[in-house]
């Protein structure tokens, strides 16, 4: 486990402190100790269960992997795998069952009448709009969950080449 290989973790949180310094954070009473344990169960987290977003590949693991970088924070490793539910949208205009230009999100919720509160950029909403999508988008291909899709399509999940 990579992470662990650090030699000296008190050097990663005082370059995790003089970051946020410099960014003209305030910080004040963080245990960076405690910070740096969740960052491991996290990590530990992404490596045992695959990661799916939409426009994964191009968009999310990217600004991931930056944050990490810009906060002195090894990037994930390759271990960590993705799952973009862009390529089952792709794969459902392919072979004409969906009719929309465009595979944004909300396009998807619109045009497989996802039942939504359209609330946007919201954490818990998309990820609950983007399950529901993922399950539809999969059923529409004679799969019962985005995971059943996923295990007969594992080209589909990559590690994070970033």
């Amino acid at each position: 486990f990579f992470w662990m290989k650090l030699k000296n973790k008190l050097v990663l949180i005082q370059k995790i402190k003089h970051h946020w310094a410099k960014e003209t954070i305030i910080i004040s009473n963080i245990n960076f100790a405690l910070v740096l344990e969740l960052l491991f169960l996290l990590l530990n987290w992404f490596m045992s269960h695959f990661q799916v977003a939409h426009n994964c590949f191009t968009f999310d693991a990217k600004v991931l992997q930056k944050n990490l970088e810009n906060f002195a924070l090894p990037t994930l490793p390759k271990e960590v795998i993705l799952a973009d539910t862009m390529d089952i949208m792709k794969i459902l205009k392919k072979r004409g069952l969906y009719k929309e230009k465009s595979i944004t999100l909300e396009n998807c919720i619109k045009n497989l009448q996802i039942d939504s509160k359209n609330i946007r950029h919201d954490a818990f909403y998309d990820t609950k709009d983007l399950m529901n999508v993922a399950k539809k988008a999969a059923n529409l291909l004679g799969f019962q969950d985005f995971y059943s899709f996923l295990q007969e399509n594992t080209e589909l999940m990559k590690p994070v080449l970033i």
